[in-house]
């Protein structure tokens, strides 16, 4: 089994029954548990120490008590059956993991149901798809009145137009060292409160890492791609600090420019465009020539005993792009491919997972089209950019449609006003009946959504301020 926290494989005898996966694959070792519980202790401990006043209450006498902090886990819309249970909270987030452990007081998971027991809920949001997960969650397994404080969190909360009337405060940015202050009512710049605030005026900023938190290696990236709002939003805490994932990844991750393959293995990098006028429009510092260099490097390393494997995330439909040129592009990698392979004797596979590109907010693109009209699953449905003997190029068929980039634009860019629209598109069961293409042509065909959302536009209905 593999320890969540030390993400060191042990024997299963190392593992307390109640700290295990459903498929007894991960869990929380003995030793990590004695130290969260002795971090723990030692934290009740100072608390203790302090002797300060609170009211002499019989509470213990109470049929039922919960902590007045509940910890909210989403339904996912679009996997239902796999998070009812309070048990299936994302353990690998960091952030969230970072925030309850510096909490001054006990808290619980719960599910929408259980709402009305707490006081205050706090809720992650991920990234901006979530946005659709809490509206369904609170519509749908919510009580009719909420009685709790909702607050959310993470790095989804961006443009909160679609769901300012479910929650009372959104927390922009970074939050550590910050949660007890909040939970206190203390004024914070990076802090919307519906009670101050209710029509979301307010000019707000989103607050950089103070510092790394378990789990992390890195924050930001020293680059400043045009289409990357992660760049834009979370600064690096070093100068020329190289990007690297989080330490619960399986595959080393890493720009292409530091990615270093010294063994047998997987690994995970991004190019983010098929041609070099492409990456270079965008700011991607991905060349032809770095990925000879590369590949011819990693293809002949002598130490090397095994075979790799490279995923490599791409961008397509930039605003520029057309079908036939990103068809082209990918035959250009082919000639550029089976060069390489003829110089290597090493075994390479890259897995390339094309993502429709999306005017993220915050960045230099944001105010460009999004092409929803181009269904890039259909466009790229064929295996092999290039098969050769010791070099391989695989188009990954995991690629989002039409529909899911409509969603994640809507979400980013909708005003108030747009709450109902979405509603409408995203929770309709007719719809969802139909495969991605075939939803986009009948909301275009019956003019459901806003075409205007997706075009070019001026501006965002919101104010963020990211320093960079």
């Amino acid at each position: 089994m593999i320890c969540n926290v030390c993400h060191v494989t042990k024997p299963e005898s190392e593992f307390t029954k109640v700290n295990r996966s459903k498929d007894g694959t991960k869990g929380l070792c003995k030793e990590c548990k004695s130290k969260r519980d002795a971090e723990h202790y030692k934290r009740l401990q100072k608390r203790h120490a302090k002797l300060e006043y609170f009211e002499l209450i019989p509470d213990l006498l109470a049929k039922r008590k919960r902590a007045r902090i509940g910890v909210l886990n989403l339904t996912k819309f679009t996997d239902r059956e796999q998070t009812k249970n309070i048990a299936s909270v994302d353990m690998t987030n960091f952030g969230l993991n970072a925030i309850l452990k510096e909490l001054d007081e006990p808290y619980e998971y719960c599910n929408a149901r259980m709402i009305n027991d707490y006081e205050i809920i706090l809720i992650s949001l991920t990234s901006s798809m979530d946005v659709e997960n809490l509206i369904y969650t609170f519509e749908v397994y919510a009580p009719p009145e909420v009685k709790p404080k909702v607050i959310v969190g993470g790095f989804g909360v961006i443009n909160i137009n679609l769901i300012k009337t479910y929650i009372d405060i959104a927390c922009f940015g970074r939050c550590e060292g910050q949660i007890n202050d909040i939970l206190a009512d203390k004024r914070l710049s990076n802090v919307w409160r519906k009670e101050d605030d209710p029509e979301l005026t307010g000019e707000y900023e989103i607050r950089q890492a103070q510092y790394l938190v378990d789990g992390e290696c890195a924050i930001g990236c020293r680059h400043q791609c045009g289409f990357c709002q992660y760049t834009y939003t979370r600064r690096p805490m070093k100068p020329n600090q190289l990007y690297r994932h989080g330490k619960s990844t399986s595959a080393i991750e890493s720009e292409w420019a530091a990615l270093e393959v010294s063994k047998a293995g997987s690994y995970t990098t991004a190019w983010d465009g098929w041609s070099d006028e492409t990456r270079r429009k965008v700011l991607k510092p991905v060349t032809d020539s770095s990925i000879r260099r590369k590949l011819i490097e990693i293809g002949t390393n002598k130490d090397i005993d095994g075979g790799i494997n490279l995923k490599v995330f791409q961008i397509v439909g930039y605003p520029w792009e057309t079908k036939e040129s990103v068809l082209e592009d990918i035959y250009n990698t082919n000639k550029l491919l089976r060069e390489i392979d003829s110089n290597i004797y090493n075994n390479i596979t890259l897995v390339f997972y094309n993502t429709p590109f999306s005017p993220e907010p915050l960045t230099p693109m944001q105010y460009d089209a999004s092409n929803i009209y181009i269904n890039w699953r259909d466009v790229l449905n064929f295996k092999y950019v290039y098969n050769g003997k010791r070099l391989k190029g695989i188009i990954s068929p995991m690629i989002s449609g039409s529909y899911t980039l409509m969603k994640r634009t809507f979400i980013n860019r909708a005003t108030v006003g747009h709450a109902e629209m979405f509603k409408r598109v995203v929770f309709n069961s007719m719809l969802g009946r139909m495969n991605d293409k075939r939803k986009m042509d009948w909301l275009l065909k019956h003019g459901a959504i806003d075409e205007r959302l997706f075009g070019e536009i001026d501006s965002l209905p919101y104010r963020l301020t990211a320093p960079r």
